[in-house]
């Protein structure tokens, strides 16, 4: 809990489970889809209608080499 610069600071313990169907080998690929999903869905509401806005692409396309240079 925050309860100011000049009070001591107290701490709550909370145990926090993770999703039993997850192995430990899953954990960090996991982690990386969690966070990264986070990111994109800010980045969206963020800049969603804007000329920055995450460009829309169809399921499994693939983009044109000569776009970044590479042709």
């Amino acid at each position: 809990m925050d309860e100011g610069d000049d009070v001591p600071q107290t701490f709550v313990p909370v145990l926090i489970k993770r999703d039993p169907t997850l192995r430990n080998d899953m954990l960090g690929p996991e982690h990386s889809r969690m966070v990264g999903s986070i990111i994109l869905d800010r980045l969206e509401e963020v800049f969603g209608s804007s000329d920055s806005a995450i460009p829309k692409l169809e399921k499994d396309s693939k983009p044109d080499p000569g776009v970044f240079g590479l042709v």
